[in-house]
């Protein structure tokens, strides 16, 4: 029949290409992106898509119109999809005679089948299953099919088994299929009613001769032709659809209606602060059933409220009765059915989902209780293991050392276990009343500490204890308060000298020029003086300098200081030959060994020393770097504090080397009283052409220390990734780098095409767990200093005083952000002075988005210090801060880019510091993206005028599944696989999991990452005292995600741009932008974090790299590569980073362009999640380009915010403009040195430069290329 049917084989056609469009073309993308975007999803009252955004300050009415128009946009093509699909199958059941089993179950299941894959909510559901059912097929086919649509799309059930506990998506399954087998039964005792309006006089099962869409055609022609057949098939589908048009399209807009109102009255968050008893589960389930949502909107409001901390059982009732009915549907079965049986399914639907609600509710009361003593017993006995270990090392010292050992450690070791159960595991050495002698010593002496007052001291009961407090705690507080008049406060000369030696040295350690010496007079200041000189030559390895000392004495402490220092910084023993005392010789030569010792942790290298003091301090310091090695592995321990070494604690325990980069050769261009312009050609010109870049190890480069991921880094902000910056602090023009870690920055100077780690002194940021870096001149000095943002609201400024860090000063910034997580440097106010914008960040996917303390500000430079102010009432998740020209009028604009629905803000600057925000109204600004991850301003088409790229979040299926296969380093490689071994047990819920990993290290951070996860979904704070150390980042993240969440802020969409959900690229003409991303094939670059332009070619056209990637092809996270953008001329780009060599996978949030080896082409190091950086180096054809690094006396020193066009070509007259920031992208800054690529020109005809301030300087002479040009602004 189906052969020889010509009609129903159309009818069939018109299903399928209906069915094919809409699930390729919609649905499964939809779903898809869904899927992956998780919590991210944008979603209002009942609706994922908001057309009119929906505020607080609305009227009720106007609320209630706009969500059910919001309804009715979100559903419309779903919608439309159900109403032609629904007219298809009509016409295909029109064709067919059997249209159903004699068995209610087979009915049901074929109904089951025909649902399943349709893809679509309930509601749109309706109108095909109403269709099947008026073209003849069985009432238990129907309803299967409007339930089976929304709830057993696989898709939908994966989402629900990846996002949520499996317990409730269990749950959720289950009380579909018991829903589906009660079909048959409801049925049964509600059949039709004849009272009702039949669907337009038809019932299922006859029809009549003048409603010619339903009935079975005049009996078809096995010889009619196809076109005649579809004619016939053409005309019967559209009487079907106008059919199904007519009796669903009005019920449809009223149940939209209807669900804004309910949900008006009762919003979702309603139930975040409800308790999970049976009348509020029973008033959920009443609600929800009746709400008319959108396919897999259950699925994401309730991962939603979990994550807001909503009762499970709650959660799970909202989950099984949201989308498997609602108020359209019970509206047609009603009208045209049976009143009873719409009723009786609502009412199954509602004690279903109660009952399972409140197995679950009491499920997850008892799994808690359980949990959390699961938790503490873990953490406490991981803890109690590490312990031991670190115990261990002690002993394995002379039982005279034991103590030693222990006690210097007491403050690390109370980091992994409680002071009560220290002494129930001690040295062999030590007894048990001797190690409470000591907590309680070490007690008081922090306590006195913290009081500045040693009074606490006094109350202890044993003399020696209480004169060990007071000692140490009166030079705590003299060095903490720079007062060395403190010391006198002491009774025994012996301990006020002592005291004395020891604030001077701890001052003069990092001081070492004098000023902890002018409260001195007399012997004391004699004495403090020599030992700053000596500091001072020991910074340098002077050991020449020494022989200005007239005191014998003098001059040999002052060689064999310096001696030592080279002994433990170079390994270099020539010192000890200058030494004029044979005692001192003979130590110094018996340092080397102790220091190769303590090297390679070796206590057998420690007994071969024969001078006995020197052997107990090199056991105690290798057992010192035994216990440091452990405790430094455990990520919530503080860095430990070395012991203090003979001579002070001037020797670093690790070599390091302190090599000079080769020195530039500048040859003099122009020199006025105004301007002076040095030449410097690059260092080295490569031949070997092979047209990639070429990846290498950032190890292999000298660049050993960054960001160590670990198990507790899976929460938001830390799985994002770290900051990096290129800059020149030691102004050598080799570009340097700085990376944010979890302990303080890690500096790295360019020492001629390699790195060589810096040891800086970081003070209070050493133990911060930062996140952006920044190279920048923040008072003006011409030296660039550390600019850094930390977990827990703390942002630092590390001043450079010396030019190379040797001499520090931090200020600490403390705001009322969480997190600086971008910011940009421009000078605002015009003062000649860099302001900073600080863009702020709350908590991302882990606290949905609040964004309480997300308000931005930017610090006006004033006097020396800095005056905040905020920039607007807007709050949202900033992750990009760009300070850029935006109107031409030479005034540095700020761009501020916000993460979902909330709109970027762009401001126009009036000159004086003043910010205008700027509306649609406008028209400067057409449309930004929506999700704006990375944001930046470049001359695309080189007209002179600056261009706008911002990047979003775009999804698309991948192939690759192994996350760590691109690190190059195999032992790196299988640490990766390790943690994402580990991370499986955090995405199972399974805390009990954690016994299973061997380390205890390991297993105790698994015990805390389940410690945090708990706090945040229930709410309770109380897990989070499972954590030891309450001073590190992951405490403070878990007390935030335990707080309940601030009430989502009323925006005005009406006053923002618009927003769309891609890559967006506004090319300027003539005064406005000009949203261009698709004819320029720049729309989509996935999961995208830091995108910058850089002509990577060298070609004379701006290139855009693409980092991205989030998490690890887990779940919907797709791995997908880095992309590049490669500049077409100014008309287009291409994407070709398979032909680069730049398609990397490993999640890139930040990287820096830089000219490592000064070879005139970019470089580009990039860091990595769960990978170490990787170093990206150009090996392109051979083209020039001309650099250009700004002097400024008159401004801010290093000219951010000058632009710069350059002329060349000759009679081509080509041109180019750059403008040289220090903002844009993400987490990333580049060295502020302005590079332009010149394809095969040699020279430059001029160059102009608009300094920040407006003042123009011209110069036009030919430069030749290849060589980077320092150009100086002189102040009169």
């Amino acid at each position: 029949m189906f052969t020889k049917n010509k009609r129903l084989i159309i009818a069939f056609l018109f299903a399928s290409v209906i069915a094919v469009i809409f699930w390729s073309q919609s649905r499964i993308p939809a779903l898809n992106e869904k899927a992956q975007m998780g919590l991210r999803t944008n979603f209002g009252e009942i609706a994922f898509n908001i057309l009119l955004p929906v505020s607080p300050d609305q009227i009720f009415i106007e609320r209630v119109i706009k969500s059910s128009i919001n309804w009715a946009y979100t559903n419309m093509i779903g919608m439309t999809f159900g109403l032609l699909f629904a007219a298809a199958a009509l016409t295909i059941l029109s064709n067919l005679k059997s249209r159903s089993f004699r068995q209610p179950w087979l009915n049901t299941l074929s109904g089951v089948l025909i649902g399943a894959p349709l893809g679509v909510c309930v509601n749109c559901a309706t109108p095909i299953a109403f269709g099947i059912y008026s073209a003849g097929a069985r009432l238990e086919t129907a309803l299967a099919t409007l339930i089976a649509s929304p709830t057993l799309n696989i898709i939908v059930l994966t989402m629900s088994f990846t996002l949520l506990p499996w317990q409730m998506a269990l749950s959720k399954l289950l009380a579909v299929l018991i829903t589906l087998s009660f079909i048959p039964l409801l049925v049964k005792h509600f059949p039709a009613s004849d009272n009702l309006k039949p669907l337009s006089n038809i019932s299922h099962n006859s029809f009549s001769k003048d409603q010619g869409f339903c009935t079975v055609e005049e009996s078809f022609n096995s010889d009619e032709n196809y076109f005649n057949a579809l004619l016939v098939t053409s005309r019967v589908f559209v009487k079907n659809l106008f059919y199904i048009v007519r009796f669903a399209l009005p019920l449809m807009l009223l149940a939209g209606f209807l669900g804004a109102l309910v949900i008006e009255v009762v919003p979702f968050n309603f139930f975040e602060n409800v308790h999970a008893r049976f009348y509020i589960i029973l008033a959920c389930a009443l609600v929800a059933t009746i709400l008319p949502v959108p396919i897999a909107f259950d699925v994401i409001i309730v991962t939603a409220l979990v994550a807001s901390g909503i009762d499970k059982g709650l959660a799970t009732t909202l989950l099984i009765a949201l989308g498997i009915y609602s108020i359209y549907p019970a509206f047609i079965i009603a009208r045209y059915i049976s009143k009873k049986l719409s009723v009786a399914i609502a009412v199954l639907v509602i004690i279903i989902s109660s009952s399972f609600a409140l197995y679950i509710q009491h499920y997850f009361e008892i799994q808690s209780e359980k949990e959390q003593q699961l938790l503490k017993e873990g953490i406490i006995e991981s803890g109690r293991n590490i312990y031991k270990k670190t115990i261990q090392i002690c002993e394995e010292l002379p039982h005279q050392l034991q103590q030693i050992c222990f006690e210097t450690h007491i403050e690390q070791f109370n980091d992994i276990v409680s002071y009560e159960l220290m002494c129930t595991t001690r040295p062999s050495a030590i007894s048990q009343e001797t190690c409470n002698t000591l907590l309680k010593t070490f007690n008081a002496r922090k306590q006195a500490i913290s009081n500045e007052s040693v009074d606490i001291c006094l109350e202890l009961t044993d003399k020696n204890s209480q004169a060990n407090c007071i000692h140490h705690a009166t030079i705590k507080i003299a060095v903490k308060n720079y007062d060395i008049n403190v010391c006198d406060k002491l009774l025994q000369p012996d301990s006020i000298r002592s005291c004395k030696d020891k604030y001077l040295n701890a001052n003069l350690l990092f001081n070492p020029d004098n000023s902890a010496c002018k409260e001195l007079a007399g012997k004391e200041l004699d004495y403090c003086q020599v030992n700053a000189e000596i500091y001072k030559l020991t910074d340098t390895m002077n050991i020449k300098g020494c022989d200005k000392f007239d005191h014998i004495g003098a001059g040999d402490h002052c060689r064999y200081t310096i001696a030592l220092a080279m002994i433990g910084r170079h390994n270099d023993t020539s010192g000890c030959a200058t030494l004029k005392s044979p005692h001192l010789t003979e130590r110094c030569h018996s340092l080397v060994a102790s220091w190769k010792a303590v090297r390679e942790t070796s206590y057998v290298l420690c007994s071969t020393l024969n001078q006995e003091d020197l052997k107990n301090l090199c056991l105690l310091r290798v057992s010192d770097k035994k216990i440091s090695s452990i405790l430094a592995k455990h990520s919530l321990a503080k860095p430990v504090t070395n012991l203090i070494s003979e001579d002070n604690n001037i020797i670093n325990q690790d070599i390091y080397t302190d090599t000079k980069a080769p020195a530039l050769k500048w040859n003099n261009i122009l020199e006025t009283d105004q301007l002076k312009i040095e030449y410097a050609p690059y260092t080295k010109y490569v031949t070997n052409n092979q047209n990639i870049f070429k990846k290498v190890t950032a190890r292999s480069l000298g660049i050993s220390k960054s960001w160590e991921f670990r198990m507790t880094d899976f929460f938001e902000p830390f799985i994002i990734g770290k900051g990096i910056a290129s800059g020149d602090f030691n102004n050598d023009y080799w570009p340097d780098i700085v990376l944010a870690t979890e302990q303080g920055v890690a500096l790295y100077k360019n020492v001629g095409g390699k790195f060589e780690h810096v040891r800086i002194n970081q003070d209070e940021m050493q133990n911060a767990n930062l996140f952006l870096v920044a190279l920048v001149d923040i008072n003006n000095d011409g030296r660039q200093d550390i600019f850094a943002s930390s977990y827990g609201g703390k942002n630092f400024l590390l001043k450079n005083i010396d030019g190379d860090f040797k001499k520090t000063e931090l200020a600490i910034i403390d705001g009322e952000q969480r997190l600086t997580l971008s910011a940009g440097f421009g000078d605002i106010n015009q003062d000649g002075i860099l302001d900073i914008v600080l863009g702020n960040w709350s908590s991302g996917v882990d606290k949905l988005f609040d964004t309480s303390f997300s308000g931005n500000q930017i610090m006006f430079s004033e006097k020396g210090s800095y005056r905040t102010e905020k920039t607007g009432a807007i709050k949202g998740e900033t992750n990009s801060v760009l300070i850029t020209d935006i109107n031409n009028d030479n005034l540095p604009d700020v761009l501020i880019a916000n993460d979902r629905l909330v709109p970027d803000v762009f401001f126009i600057n009036d000159g004086q510091g003043k910010l205008k925000q700027l509306s649609p109204d406008d028209k400067l600004i057409p449309i930004t993206s929506m999700f704006t991850m990375s944001i930046d301003s470049a001359d695309f088409n080189n007209d002179l005028k600056m261009d706008l790229f911002s990047t979003d979040m775009t999804f698309a299926r991948s192939s690759r599944d192994d996350y760590c296969a691109p690190i190059q380093d195999q032992s790196v490689r299988n640490n990766c696989k390790n943690i994402l071994l580990t991370y499986k047990i955090f995405l199972e819920n399974s805390a009990v999991s954690c016994k299973q990993i061997n380390s205890d290290l390991e297993q105790q951070e698994c015990f805390t990452s389940f410690s945090v996860k708990a706090a945040k979904e229930l709410k309770d704070p109380e897990y989070c005292s499972n954590i030891v150390n309450k001073n590190s980042a992951i405490y403070s993240l878990c007390i935030y995600l335990a707080s309940p969440s601030s009430p989502e802020q009323s925006i005005n969409q009406k006053t923002s741009i618009e927003q769309t959900q891609r890559n967006t690229l506004l090319i300027q003409k003539d005064g406005i932008y000009d949203e261009q991303a698709e004819s320029f094939k720049v729309t989509s670059s996935y999961w995208s974090w830091n995108a910058k332009s850089a002509d990577l070619d060298n070609d004379g056209w701006q290139d855009i790299y693409v980092g991205n990637g989030f998490h690890f092809g887990d779940n919907f996270y797709e791995i997908q590569e880095n992309i590049l953008f490669h500049n077409v001329n100014g008309n287009s780009f291409e994407e070709i980073q398979s032909d680069w060599g730049l398609n990397d996978t490993i999640n890139t949030p930040s990287y820096t362009y830089i000219d490592i080896d000064l070879d005139g082409d970019l470089d580009i190091i990039a860091t990595g999640v769960l990978a170490p950086p990787r170093v990206y180096l150009n090996q392109l054809a051979i083209k020039n380009s001309i650099s250009f690094a700004l002097i400024d006396e008159k401004g801010n020193s290093f000219g951010i915010g000058a632009k710069i066009t350059i002329r060349y070509g000759g009679e081509k007259q080509l041109k180019q403009q750059k403008e040289n920031k220090l903002s844009g992208g993400f987490m990333s800054f580049d060295n502020p040195v302005v590079h332009f690529g010149l394809d095969q020109h040699k020279s430059i005809d001029a160059i102009e430069i608009k300094w920040p301030d407006g003042e123009i300087t011209i110069y036009d002479e030919s430069l030749i290329a290849s060589g980077i040009y320092r150009i100086k602004r002189t102040s009169l």
